[in-house]
């Protein structure tokens, strides 16, 4: 297996682009077969020794592939995420995530595009549109991705600017107003410049009906893209710039207590949900051939603005809701030189930086009324919230009634003169006094900067065995900075951190550093036929918990055994009894002096695989299985906290599992493809943030997959061709007791997605008709328990489409 001269000088090409030869070498017999870059070369998926799902531009446009999300469905071992919203927290590989929508930590997965990381949720996700293809790499890929690809790296390649003159206009309709439209562009400066311009809109009303009356957003979203190439005899210079605006509703929540038809909800922000972003991106590309080395230079800079809102108790109820509003700003660097030539041996080595920039203020909204009638529900004071599966109405009628019956503990008669001066002196709110509209309020900063050198070396032992060995060290150092105004409310800073800072900023500084090795091996048996296995280690940063401080208790009180109380007089000690103290009578207050960022230490995961890649029956029937076993250390594990969220390395996680896809073409008409995954993540040495026990849970992703499509393809005319293609995808429960923060009054049953498409092809035109979710099926993308029990991402029923697309 040498690796040749001319596809070493595609690879590097491909990596950062997609050049025209690159589009040469991929055009196979077949229409879904792709060339991967993974490891920064050109390769077939069975040369490569690392599990990777690819799809190029056919498959994305035949099956309607709009976003990263999306791919799960097709893609053993993808999985979570919603297709609601811009977060990328619940995207995860293997049952990997790391569902923190604050600033201070990082994704699990890394989501690449041409080359470039994409950062956070709000600027992460953009929309498919004139795309080549997509690699998603599963298990921990530190050496060959660097930063937060502990879980798997999703790498997304655009069309590149080309010699010559090319483009299409494509336009579609389908269900809840979807109407869509792309033009793309192409053509020759010069004999050696090359420009190419694409743009993309797409407006849909919301499936989801709102049943406390006011309509949702909808969804608006435009998209450009700028791509000026220039290529000499030895040089590669390319320019691109992105810029999107979306417009859409923040994402959808149903609580368990919402009465009516499962897909419709009880919002009370109706428009004002809304997930509102802005992005610009412009990256450099140059290579330069000297002969037998290529160098490569990547220079990248993005900015997203992100404006977020979202009503997550589900109800109707002026309370539960979230808001964040997002600045960031992303630089980084990249110099890479790839050996070029005819030896046994193929080598590259890399240096890479990066600084982040992130400015975000955070907002839990409610009316204190209206909260306080709920509170002691949330707080669970006489069952178990789990218990509550329908409204109870309010435990109070307002904070009033909170302060002196459940807080005081006065009786309203007995008491009435005591709590007549109360009022009077501004100790508890009069009957009906809660403030409007109050926010508690959490400004956060960040600057996130590091380096990494990394280097791969392939040696081809012989004609048929190749050894991988690589590494890569990583530096990150993270600046992080809390400040939380005191509310206006009776409350304090109660709900979403539970205490405030007076305006006052709390900062900090940390790095950390650590090594991930590779070792590979991939092996012939037959020239149909490879074997592989590998080792990796991946590592994610330490972080900042957004929503949680380190505090400092202090030697408040002793206690009072005649009374069995405090005896608010300090007895010399900091014990349980000052904890007590702060949660009964100090919460939601000052943060104490001398409390500090709540920090969290990096995870380490060490992943070991082996598997096959093979052709059969004369090539008829392509064959991927691949099986892995993942031992995660010092795991950064989620908690809701209130209306919050508490990030702590918990321990240990391990996973096991077997992916598998197969594609037969049994004839010339008919191409039929499966895929599965099998697997089994659980915690096997961790605490919750209560310090309760939590060996044994799940991670987050279904036990099983299974995907099927299939194509029957004829030709009408030597101009026309018709294809048919049936898709069903399906997984098992989720969200139940056994997952980590699950509960069985949210699990979602397995379930499967019947989907057909119909694609008429006629000289420059392509015409087709979709149906999706063909039975109907009523399912949600995920859970969580927070302000109450609900779910979010409410899957969109039976709907279709049509869309007509012109090449020229």
């Amino acid at each position: 297996m040498n690796h040749r001269k001319s596809l070493l000088a595609l690879a590097v090409a491909s990596f950062f682009t997609s050049s025209m030869s690159y589009a040469e070498e991929a055009a196979k017999e077949d229409d879904y077969e792709v060339i991967v870059v993974t490891q920064k070369r050109a390769q077939t998926l069975k040369e490569v020794p690392v599990s990777v799902s690819a799809f190029n531009e056919n498959f994305i446009d035949d099956y309607n592939i709009d976003n990263a999300v999306a791919l799960s469905k097709f893609t053993p071992g993808l999985n979570g995420g919603t297709s609601n919203d811009s977060f990328v927290d619940t995207i995860g590989i293997r049952g990997i995530v790391t569902q923190d929508y604050g600033i201070g930590g990082d994704p699990s997965i890394g989501l690449y595009f041409d080359g470039v990381y994409q950062g956070r949720s709000g600027g992460a996700l953009g929309s498919f549109f004139d795309i080549s293809r997509v690699e998603v790499t599963k298990g921990p890929q530190g050496t060959l991705f660097g930063r937060n690809a502990a879980s798997g790296a999703i790498s997304i390649y655009s069309n590149d600017a080309v010699d010559g003159t090319e483009g299409s206009i494509e336009g579609a309709l389908g269900s809840d107003s979807l109407t869509e439209f792309t033009g793309v562009f192409n053509t020759n400066l010069s004999d050696n410049l090359f420009l190419r311009v694409a743009g993309h809109y797409s407006s849909e009303d919301n499936h989801v009906e709102n049943l406390a009356g006011e309509e949702l957003r909808g969804r608006d979203v435009a998209a450009v893209r700028g791509i000026l190439k220039y290529e000499g005899d030895d040089t590669m210079v390319r320019l691109s710039a992105n810029y999107e605006d979306r417009d859409m509703d923040g994402g959808i929540y149903r609580s368990i207590w919402t009465e009516g038809p499962g897909d419709a909800i009880e919002t009370d922000l109706g428009k004002d949900s809304r997930d509102v972003a802005e992005v610009t991106a412009v990256t450099l590309d140059i290579e330069h051939d000297f002969g037998s080395v290529i160098f490569t230079s990547q220079t990248a800079m993005k900015n997203y603005t992100w404006d977020y809102v979202e009503d997550y108790d589900g109800t109707a109820m002026p309370f539960g809701d979230y808001s964040q509003v997002d600045d960031t700003e992303y630089v980084s660097q990249e110099f890479r030189l790839n050996s070029d030539n005819d030896s046994d041996i193929y080598w590259f080595v890399g240096v890479s930086a990066y600084k982040e920039t992130i400015d975000s203020q955070f907002y839990n909204k409610y009316d204190d009324d209206a909260f306080c009638s709920y509170l002691p529900y949330f707080e669970e004071w006489d069952e178990p919230l789990s218990d509550i599966t329908s409204d109870p109405g309010p435990y109070y009628a307002d904070c009033h009634e909170l302060f002196v019956d459940g807080w005081y503990e006065l009786d309203f008669v007995e008491d009435a003169d005591d709590i007549q001066m109360m009022v009077d002196e501004g100790d508890i709110p009069p009957p009906g006094g809660g403030e409007l509209g109050v926010r508690e309020e959490v400004f956060a900063r960040g600057t996130n900067q590091g380096w990494g050198i990394y280097g791969d070396i392939t040696w081809s032992v012989t004609d048929a065995t190749d050894i991988t060995i690589g590494a890569r060290y990583s530096y990150d150092e993270k600046e992080f900075g809390l400040n939380l105004p005191e509310p206006d409310g009776w409350l304090g800073h109660y709900w979403l951190v539970g205490a405030h800072t007076a305006g006052e900023w709390i900062d900090d500084k940390q790095d950390w550093s650590e090594f991930t090795p590779r070792v590979a091996i991939n092996h012939q048996l037959t020239d149909e036929i490879n074997v592989y296995a590998n080792y990796s280690r991946g590592y994610k940063a330490g972080g900042y918990n957004t929503f949680a401080f380190n505090i400092n208790f202090m030697d408040w009180t002793g206690f009072d055994e005649d009374e069995e109380w405090f005896d608010y007089e300090p007895d010399g000690v900091i014990d349980d009894i000052d904890e007590a103290y702060w949660e009964s009578e100090l919460y939601g207050g000052e943060l104490p002096e001398g409390s500090t960022l709540a920090s969290y230490d990096p995870e380490i995961v060490d992943s070991y695989e082996i598997g096959m890649k093979g052709d059969f029956f004369d090539n008829s029937l392509n064959v991927n299985l691949g099986v892995y076993y993942y031992d995660y250390t010092d795991f950064q594990g989620t908690f809701p906290n209130a209306g919050g969220v508490i990030i702590k390395n918990i321990g240990e996680a391990e996973g096991k599992g077997v992916e598998f896809d197969a594609t037969w073409t049994p004839t010339d008409n008919l191409r039929l493809f499966v895929a599965s995954a099998l697997q089994n993540s659980e915690v096997k040495e961790g605490e919750s943030a209560e310090g309760e026990s939590i060996v044994g849970q799940k991670l987050s992703a279904p036990e099983a997959t299974f995907t099927f499509i299939g194509t029957y393809s004829w030709s009408l005319s030597s101009e026309t061709d018709i294809d048919v293609q049936l898709s069903y995808a399906w997984q098992s429960e989720t969200f139940g007791d056994e997952f980590m923060g699950g509960s069985d009054l949210l699990e979602q049953d397995a379930y499967g997605l019947l989907g057909a498409v119909a694609n008429v092809y006629s000289g420059s035109w392509q015409f087709s008709a979709y149906v999706d979710n063909i039975t109907d099926e009523l399912y949600y993308e995920g859970a969580v328990i927070d302000t109450g029990y609900t779910r979010f991402g409410i899957g969109q029923g039976i709907n279709g489409g049509i869309k007509a697309k012109y090449s020229f």
